[in-house]
Protein backbone atom coordinates (compact mmCIF):
# COMPACT_ATOMS: atom_id res chain seq x y z
CA UNK A 1 0.00 0.00 0.00
CA UNK A 2 1.05 3.77 -0.89
CA UNK A 3 3.07 5.58 2.61
CA UNK A 4 0.99 8.18 3.71
CA UNK A 5 1.09 11.39 2.07
CA UNK A 6 1.95 9.31 -1.18
CA UNK A 7 0.20 10.82 -4.21
CA UNK A 8 -2.99 9.01 -5.09
CA UNK A 9 -2.90 6.60 -8.46
CA UNK A 10 0.90 5.24 -8.12
CA UNK A 11 1.58 2.05 -9.09
CA UNK A 12 2.34 -0.41 -6.55
CA UNK A 13 4.98 -3.49 -7.30
CA UNK A 14 3.69 -6.59 -7.81
CA UNK A 15 2.22 -9.07 -5.54
CA UNK A 16 1.25 -6.46 -3.01
CA UNK A 17 4.79 -6.03 -2.43
CA UNK A 18 5.64 -2.72 -0.62
CA UNK A 19 8.34 -0.23 -2.38
CA UNK A 20 11.89 -0.03 -1.21
CA UNK A 21 12.42 3.21 1.15
CA UNK A 22 14.54 5.19 -0.86
CA UNK A 23 16.82 8.07 -0.23
CA UNK A 24 18.37 10.27 -2.69
CA UNK A 25 21.89 12.05 -1.90
CA UNK A 26 22.54 15.23 -3.86
CA UNK A 27 26.25 16.52 -3.24
CA UNK A 28 26.62 20.24 -4.57
CA UNK A 29 29.75 22.54 -4.23
CA UNK A 30 29.08 25.89 -6.15
CA UNK A 31 26.69 24.70 -8.81
CA UNK A 32 24.12 26.70 -10.57
CA UNK A 33 21.46 27.22 -8.07
CA UNK A 34 19.07 27.11 -11.55
CA UNK A 35 20.20 23.20 -12.16
CA UNK A 36 20.13 22.06 -8.83
CA UNK A 37 16.94 23.47 -8.56
CA UNK A 38 15.86 21.96 -11.84
CA UNK A 39 17.06 18.89 -10.31
CA UNK A 40 15.15 19.25 -7.13
CA UNK A 41 12.04 19.47 -9.32
CA UNK A 42 12.56 16.38 -11.18
CA UNK A 43 13.25 14.45 -8.36
CA UNK A 44 9.63 15.83 -6.86
CA UNK A 45 8.47 14.92 -9.73
CA UNK A 46 9.56 11.50 -10.01
CA UNK A 47 6.77 8.62 -10.07
CA UNK A 48 7.47 6.71 -6.59
CA UNK A 49 6.19 7.20 -3.10
CA UNK A 50 8.67 5.90 -0.62
CA UNK A 51 11.15 8.94 -1.27
CA UNK A 52 13.13 11.12 0.48
CA UNK A 53 15.99 13.62 -1.03
CA UNK A 54 18.88 14.92 1.43
CA UNK A 55 20.67 17.92 -0.42
CA UNK A 56 23.90 18.36 1.11
CA UNK A 57 26.16 21.81 0.07
CA UNK A 58 29.40 22.43 0.57
CA UNK A 59 29.31 25.63 -1.86
CA UNK A 60 31.47 28.81 -0.46
CA UNK A 61 29.63 31.63 -1.03
CA UNK A 62 25.73 31.88 0.41
CA UNK A 63 24.52 32.94 -3.28
CA UNK A 64 25.09 29.50 -4.31
CA UNK A 65 23.55 27.74 -1.77
CA UNK A 66 20.89 30.01 0.26
CA UNK A 67 18.41 29.55 -3.48
CA UNK A 68 19.05 25.84 -2.89
CA UNK A 69 17.75 26.04 0.63
CA UNK A 70 14.68 27.92 0.29
CA UNK A 71 13.69 25.54 -2.89
CA UNK A 72 13.97 22.70 -0.75
CA UNK A 73 11.82 24.44 1.91
CA UNK A 74 9.33 25.22 -0.83
CA UNK A 75 8.70 21.28 -2.01
CA UNK A 76 7.91 20.12 1.93
CA UNK A 77 9.36 18.01 4.09
CA UNK A 78 10.50 14.99 1.39
CA UNK A 79 13.51 17.34 1.05
CA UNK A 80 16.17 18.01 3.69
CA UNK A 81 18.80 20.59 3.17
CA UNK A 82 22.19 20.31 5.07
CA UNK A 83 25.23 23.35 4.43
CA UNK A 84 28.46 21.90 5.65
CA UNK A 85 31.93 23.71 5.57
CA UNK A 86 33.48 24.62 1.89
CA UNK A 87 36.89 22.68 3.26
CA UNK A 88 38.17 20.03 0.79
CA UNK A 89 37.64 17.95 3.63
CA UNK A 90 34.08 18.67 4.22
CA UNK A 91 33.33 18.05 0.48
CA UNK A 92 34.74 14.78 0.43
CA UNK A 93 33.03 14.15 3.43
CA UNK A 94 29.16 15.06 2.41
CA UNK A 95 28.08 11.45 1.01
CA UNK A 96 29.24 9.86 4.25
CA UNK A 97 27.53 12.92 6.07
CA UNK A 98 24.43 12.19 4.34
CA UNK A 99 25.11 8.53 5.22
CA UNK A 100 24.17 9.11 8.51
CA UNK A 101 21.52 11.91 8.54
CA UNK A 102 19.69 8.75 6.34
CA UNK A 103 17.03 7.10 8.43
CA UNK A 104 18.06 3.14 9.27
CA UNK A 105 14.39 1.82 7.35
CA UNK A 106 16.16 3.29 4.21
CA UNK A 107 16.31 0.32 1.79
CA UNK A 108 17.77 1.90 -1.23
CA UNK A 109 20.12 5.10 -1.25
CA UNK A 110 20.84 6.89 -4.28
CA UNK A 111 22.91 9.60 -5.94
CA UNK A 112 22.55 12.54 -8.40
CA UNK A 113 24.52 15.44 -9.51
CA UNK A 114 23.47 18.77 -9.80
CA UNK A 115 21.71 19.89 -13.70
CA UNK A 116 21.13 15.79 -14.00
CA UNK A 117 17.87 14.82 -16.16
CA UNK A 118 15.35 11.91 -15.19
CA UNK A 119 12.73 10.32 -16.32
CA UNK A 120 9.42 10.55 -14.26
CA UNK A 121 9.82 6.33 -13.80
CA UNK A 122 13.26 5.62 -13.21
CA UNK A 123 12.65 4.96 -9.06
CA UNK A 124 9.55 2.82 -10.48
CA UNK A 125 11.50 0.91 -12.74
CA UNK A 126 15.17 0.23 -11.24
CA UNK A 127 14.31 0.60 -6.94
CA UNK A 128 12.35 -2.89 -7.27
CA UNK A 129 15.18 -4.95 -8.62
CA UNK A 130 17.08 -4.08 -5.32
CA UNK A 131 15.12 -6.54 -3.78
CA UNK A 132 16.90 -9.53 -5.22
CA UNK A 133 18.98 -10.80 -2.67
CA UNK A 134 22.67 -9.97 -3.36
CA UNK A 135 22.25 -7.45 -5.69
CA UNK A 136 24.62 -4.49 -4.27
CA UNK A 137 23.84 -1.53 -6.78
CA UNK A 138 22.36 -0.83 -9.90
CA UNK A 139 23.79 1.63 -12.31
CA UNK A 140 20.92 3.61 -14.48
CA UNK A 141 21.38 4.01 -18.52
CA UNK A 142 22.32 7.45 -19.95
CA UNK A 143 20.07 9.02 -22.61
CA UNK A 144 22.15 10.40 -25.97
CA UNK A 145 21.38 13.46 -27.59
CA UNK A 146 19.42 13.32 -30.74
CA UNK A 147 20.87 14.47 -34.21
CA UNK A 148 19.41 17.95 -33.57
CA UNK A 149 21.42 18.60 -30.35
CA UNK A 150 24.40 21.33 -30.69
CA UNK A 151 27.71 19.63 -31.70
CA UNK A 152 29.66 20.41 -28.51
CA UNK A 153 26.60 18.18 -26.38
CA UNK A 154 26.69 15.19 -29.11
CA UNK A 155 30.89 15.34 -28.83
CA UNK A 156 30.60 15.30 -24.93
CA UNK A 157 28.17 12.37 -25.17
CA UNK A 158 29.80 10.23 -27.40
CA UNK A 159 32.93 10.60 -25.21
CA UNK A 160 31.45 8.71 -22.69
CA UNK A 161 30.75 4.76 -22.64
CA UNK A 162 27.87 3.22 -23.86
CA UNK A 163 25.83 1.19 -21.49
CA UNK A 164 25.94 -2.55 -22.22
CA UNK A 165 26.01 -5.48 -20.27
CA UNK A 166 29.40 -6.53 -19.12
CA UNK A 167 31.35 -8.79 -15.98
CA UNK A 168 31.56 -5.86 -14.23
CA UNK A 169 29.75 -2.36 -13.33
CA UNK A 170 31.33 0.74 -12.96
CA UNK A 171 29.38 2.60 -10.63
CA UNK A 172 29.00 6.46 -11.26
CA UNK A 173 27.42 9.66 -9.95
CA UNK A 174 24.41 10.48 -11.33
CA UNK A 175 21.45 7.75 -11.84
CA UNK A 176 23.12 5.33 -8.86
CA UNK A 177 21.41 3.06 -6.51
CA UNK A 178 23.27 1.03 -4.20
CA UNK A 179 21.32 -1.05 -1.36
CA UNK A 180 22.04 0.75 1.79
CA UNK A 181 22.77 -2.60 3.80
CA UNK A 182 25.88 -2.98 1.43
CA UNK A 183 26.88 0.70 1.58
CA UNK A 184 26.96 0.75 5.46
CA UNK A 185 28.64 -2.98 5.17
CA UNK A 186 31.21 -1.95 3.07
CA UNK A 187 32.24 1.10 5.54
CA UNK A 188 30.84 3.69 3.65
CA UNK A 189 32.31 5.96 1.36
CA UNK A 190 36.00 6.21 1.02
CA UNK A 191 36.96 10.09 1.27
CA UNK A 192 40.36 10.27 -0.06
CA UNK A 193 39.67 8.15 -3.34
CA UNK A 194 39.68 9.94 -6.72
CA UNK A 195 36.11 8.82 -7.93
CA UNK A 196 34.14 8.03 -4.54
CA UNK A 197 31.88 6.20 -6.95
CA UNK A 198 34.10 3.90 -8.99
CA UNK A 199 35.63 2.57 -5.89
CA UNK A 200 32.84 2.19 -4.25
CA UNK A 201 31.88 0.16 -7.14
CA UNK A 202 34.69 -2.17 -7.48
CA UNK A 203 34.76 -2.90 -3.62
CA UNK A 204 31.38 -3.92 -2.98
CA UNK A 205 32.06 -6.49 -7.04
CA UNK A 206 35.04 -7.47 -4.93
CA UNK A 207 33.32 -8.26 -1.69
CA UNK A 208 30.72 -10.56 -3.78
CA UNK A 209 28.29 -8.00 -4.34
CA UNK A 210 26.08 -8.49 -7.84
CA UNK A 211 25.58 -5.31 -10.06
CA UNK A 212 23.67 -4.44 -12.63
CA UNK A 213 23.75 -1.79 -15.72
CA UNK A 214 20.55 -1.11 -16.95
CA UNK A 215 20.34 -0.45 -20.39
CA UNK A 216 17.26 1.16 -21.02
CA UNK A 217 17.93 5.14 -20.61
CA UNK A 218 16.03 6.70 -17.58
CA UNK A 219 17.70 10.04 -17.61
CA UNK A 220 21.11 11.87 -18.66
CA UNK A 221 24.07 13.43 -15.98
CA UNK A 222 25.12 17.07 -16.74
CA UNK A 223 27.26 17.27 -19.76
CA UNK A 224 30.41 19.50 -19.03
CA UNK A 225 29.77 23.28 -20.52
CA UNK A 226 32.77 23.65 -22.60
CA UNK A 227 36.12 21.97 -23.36
CA UNK A 228 37.91 23.48 -20.37
CA UNK A 229 35.28 21.09 -18.31
CA UNK A 230 35.60 18.32 -20.77
CA UNK A 231 39.31 18.31 -20.12
CA UNK A 232 39.11 18.32 -16.76
CA UNK A 233 36.56 15.31 -16.94
CA UNK A 234 39.44 13.31 -18.85
CA UNK A 235 42.20 14.34 -16.18
CA UNK A 236 39.65 12.93 -13.55
CA UNK A 237 39.27 10.05 -15.23
CA UNK A 238 42.68 9.09 -15.62
CA UNK A 239 43.22 10.07 -12.42
CA UNK A 240 40.36 7.90 -11.06
CA UNK A 241 41.51 4.76 -13.22
CA UNK A 242 45.12 5.14 -11.41
CA UNK A 243 44.01 5.58 -8.00
CA UNK A 244 41.47 1.92 -8.28
CA UNK A 245 44.37 0.24 -9.87
CA UNK A 246 46.70 1.37 -6.89
CA UNK A 247 43.72 1.26 -4.40
CA UNK A 248 42.62 -2.74 -5.57
CA UNK A 249 46.29 -3.94 -6.97
CA UNK A 250 46.21 -7.14 -5.22
CA UNK A 251 42.59 -8.47 -6.95
CA UNK A 252 43.27 -6.42 -10.40
CA UNK A 253 47.11 -8.07 -10.76
CA UNK A 254 46.59 -11.21 -9.11
CA UNK A 255 44.14 -13.67 -11.53
CA UNK A 256 44.47 -16.10 -8.42
CA UNK A 257 42.82 -13.68 -6.50
CA UNK A 258 39.24 -14.55 -5.99
CA UNK A 259 37.56 -11.29 -4.87
CA UNK A 260 36.88 -11.44 -8.60
CA UNK A 261 35.97 -13.33 -11.66
CA UNK A 262 38.08 -13.52 -14.56
CA UNK A 263 35.82 -11.85 -16.72
CA UNK A 264 35.39 -8.93 -14.32
CA UNK A 265 39.23 -8.29 -13.85
CA UNK A 266 39.71 -8.84 -17.81
CA UNK A 267 36.99 -5.93 -17.79
CA UNK A 268 37.94 -3.87 -15.27
CA UNK A 269 41.53 -3.84 -16.91
CA UNK A 270 39.95 -3.28 -20.33
CA UNK A 271 38.81 0.22 -19.19
CA UNK A 272 41.90 1.34 -17.49
CA UNK A 273 44.42 0.38 -20.66
CA UNK A 274 43.49 3.35 -22.37
CA UNK A 275 44.74 5.54 -19.95
CA UNK A 276 47.95 3.14 -19.85
CA UNK A 277 47.77 3.23 -23.96
CA UNK A 278 47.74 7.32 -23.75
CA UNK A 279 50.91 7.72 -21.05
CA UNK A 280 52.98 5.21 -24.16
CA UNK A 281 51.64 7.51 -26.86
CA UNK A 282 53.44 10.73 -24.85
CA UNK A 283 56.84 8.99 -24.08
CA UNK A 284 56.78 7.59 -27.44
CA UNK A 285 56.30 10.96 -29.10
CA UNK A 286 59.00 12.44 -27.01
CA UNK A 287 61.29 9.28 -28.13
CA UNK A 288 60.44 10.36 -31.75
CA UNK A 289 60.77 14.57 -30.98
CA UNK A 290 64.62 13.61 -29.65
CA UNK A 291 65.82 10.95 -31.93
CA UNK A 292 64.88 13.63 -34.79
CA UNK A 293 66.89 16.19 -33.26
CA UNK A 294 69.95 13.90 -32.25
CA UNK A 295 70.27 11.62 -34.84
CA UNK A 296 68.80 13.55 -38.32
CA UNK A 297 71.76 16.11 -38.20
CA UNK A 298 73.91 13.46 -38.91
CA UNK A 299 72.41 13.55 -42.24
CA UNK A 300 72.02 9.53 -42.14
CA UNK A 301 67.95 8.70 -42.37
CA UNK A 302 69.27 4.56 -42.11
CA UNK A 303 70.22 5.53 -38.03
CA UNK A 304 66.50 6.31 -37.49
CA UNK A 305 64.71 3.46 -36.78
CA UNK A 306 61.36 3.94 -38.88
CA UNK A 307 60.07 0.86 -39.43
CA UNK A 308 59.62 -0.11 -35.51
CA UNK A 309 58.15 3.64 -35.09
CA UNK A 310 56.01 3.69 -37.50
CA UNK A 311 54.25 -0.26 -36.45
CA UNK A 312 53.80 1.39 -32.78
CA UNK A 313 52.21 4.98 -33.74
CA UNK A 314 49.82 2.31 -36.19
CA UNK A 315 49.53 0.33 -33.01
CA UNK A 316 48.85 2.55 -30.70
CA UNK A 317 46.59 5.25 -33.25
CA UNK A 318 44.73 2.21 -33.78
CA UNK A 319 44.05 0.39 -31.29
CA UNK A 320 42.89 3.79 -29.51
CA UNK A 321 40.22 4.07 -32.10
CA UNK A 322 38.95 0.94 -31.80
CA UNK A 323 38.92 1.18 -28.26
CA UNK A 324 36.54 4.19 -28.60
CA UNK A 325 34.62 2.40 -31.72
CA UNK A 326 33.61 -0.32 -29.12
CA UNK A 327 31.92 1.97 -26.34
CA UNK A 328 30.58 3.76 -29.48
CA UNK A 329 26.87 4.48 -29.31
CA UNK A 330 24.97 4.02 -33.17
CA UNK A 331 24.78 7.57 -34.95
CA UNK A 332 28.16 8.84 -32.71
CA UNK A 333 31.14 6.92 -34.17
CA UNK A 334 32.95 9.26 -35.57
CA UNK A 335 32.58 11.84 -32.52
CA UNK A 336 33.59 8.92 -30.68
CA UNK A 337 37.39 8.48 -31.95
CA UNK A 338 37.44 12.38 -32.48
CA UNK A 339 36.92 12.60 -28.70
CA UNK A 340 39.15 9.59 -27.94
CA UNK A 341 42.01 10.86 -29.94
CA UNK A 342 41.95 14.18 -28.33
CA UNK A 343 41.26 13.02 -25.07
CA UNK A 344 44.95 11.43 -25.56
CA UNK A 345 47.27 14.00 -24.23
CA UNK A 346 44.99 14.95 -21.57
CA UNK A 347 44.97 11.35 -20.10
CA UNK A 348 48.34 10.70 -20.93
CA UNK A 349 49.73 13.93 -18.99
CA UNK A 350 46.91 13.18 -16.00
CA UNK A 351 48.54 9.71 -15.70
CA UNK A 352 52.35 10.76 -15.67
CA UNK A 353 51.70 13.19 -13.35
CA UNK A 354 49.78 10.85 -10.81
CA UNK A 355 52.83 8.37 -11.40
CA UNK A 356 54.92 10.91 -10.29
CA UNK A 357 52.36 12.09 -7.78
CA UNK A 358 52.11 15.96 -8.54
CA UNK A 359 49.05 17.56 -9.27
CA UNK A 360 47.25 16.88 -12.23
CA UNK A 361 45.82 19.72 -14.46
CA UNK A 362 44.26 19.95 -17.61
CA UNK A 363 46.67 20.94 -20.70
CA UNK A 364 45.83 21.97 -24.06
CA UNK A 365 45.54 18.55 -26.12
CA UNK A 366 46.86 20.46 -29.12
CA UNK A 367 50.64 21.63 -26.90
CA UNK A 368 52.27 18.85 -28.85
CA UNK A 369 51.76 20.08 -32.18
CA UNK A 370 54.82 22.15 -32.58
CA UNK A 371 57.45 20.22 -31.54
CA UNK A 372 55.81 17.15 -33.46
CA UNK A 373 55.17 19.38 -36.73
CA UNK A 374 59.05 20.68 -36.48
CA UNK A 375 60.75 17.29 -36.35
CA UNK A 376 58.35 15.96 -39.56
CA UNK A 377 59.62 19.22 -41.31
CA UNK A 378 62.99 18.63 -40.09
CA UNK A 379 63.02 14.46 -41.00
CA UNK A 380 62.00 15.67 -44.43
CA UNK A 381 64.83 18.77 -45.05
CA UNK A 382 67.88 16.84 -43.46
CA UNK A 383 66.51 13.25 -44.51
CA UNK A 384 64.72 13.36 -48.08
CA UNK A 385 63.05 10.84 -49.28
CA UNK A 386 64.83 8.41 -46.87
CA UNK A 387 63.29 9.59 -43.83
CA UNK A 388 59.90 9.37 -45.33
CA UNK A 389 58.65 6.59 -43.39
CA UNK A 390 60.21 8.27 -39.96
CA UNK A 391 58.05 11.46 -40.79
CA UNK A 392 54.97 9.58 -41.88
CA UNK A 393 55.63 7.42 -37.92
CA UNK A 394 55.78 11.60 -36.52
CA UNK A 395 52.78 12.40 -38.55
CA UNK A 396 50.50 8.97 -37.11
CA UNK A 397 51.75 10.26 -34.02
CA UNK A 398 50.77 13.78 -34.08
CA UNK A 399 46.95 12.71 -34.83
CA UNK A 400 45.64 13.35 -31.29
CA UNK A 401 46.73 16.84 -31.05
CA UNK A 402 45.09 17.25 -34.86
CA UNK A 403 42.20 15.78 -33.12
CA UNK A 404 42.48 18.61 -29.84
CA UNK A 405 43.21 21.49 -32.24
CA UNK A 406 40.22 20.06 -34.56
CA UNK A 407 37.99 19.96 -31.51
CA UNK A 408 38.72 23.43 -30.37
CA UNK A 409 38.00 25.27 -33.57
CA UNK A 410 35.29 23.46 -34.02
CA UNK A 411 33.58 23.48 -30.53
CA UNK A 412 34.03 27.25 -29.66
CA UNK A 413 32.64 29.00 -26.66
CA UNK A 414 29.41 30.21 -28.26
CA UNK A 415 28.75 26.35 -29.07
CA UNK A 416 29.52 25.50 -25.92
CA UNK A 417 26.81 28.39 -24.57
CA UNK A 418 24.16 26.87 -26.84
CA UNK A 419 25.06 23.56 -25.71
CA UNK A 420 24.25 24.31 -22.33
CA UNK A 421 20.93 26.00 -23.00
CA UNK A 422 20.14 22.86 -25.16
CA UNK A 423 20.79 20.28 -22.15
CA UNK A 424 18.85 22.35 -19.79
CA UNK A 425 15.86 22.03 -22.30
CA UNK A 426 16.22 18.43 -23.07
CA UNK A 427 16.29 18.16 -19.12
CA UNK A 428 13.22 19.52 -18.36
CA UNK A 429 11.73 17.55 -21.46
CA UNK A 430 12.99 14.49 -20.25
CA UNK A 431 11.70 14.76 -16.35
CA UNK A 432 8.13 15.64 -17.90
CA UNK A 433 8.01 12.09 -19.73
CA UNK A 434 6.16 8.79 -19.18
CA UNK A 435 6.67 5.72 -20.23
Amino acid sequence: MPQRGARAGRPQPAGGACWPQVSLHLPLQDASPVEACATLDALDALDYPALEVLVVDTSTTPAAWEPVAEHCARLGPRFRFFHLGCRAGERMAALNFALKETSPAVEVIGTLEAGCALHAGWLRHTAPLLARPGLGFVQGAWTTPGPDAPTFERFAAASRPAALPAAAVTLRPSLALIRAEALRLAGGWAESAADQHAELGLRLQRQGWEAVQMVEPLGCPPLPADLSAWGAAQVAAARSDLDLLRRHADVLLNPLHPGLSSAQRRYLLGHMLPGLTDLLWMAVCGFGVMATLLLLPLRNAALLPATPLLLLAALLMGGRAMAALGEARPGTRLLAVLAGLAAMPLRGAAFGRALLRRRASASRPARLLVPQAAAILLSLILGGAAALPWALALALLSLPGLAGLLVGRLLHPAASAQAGRHGLAAARRLSGQAL
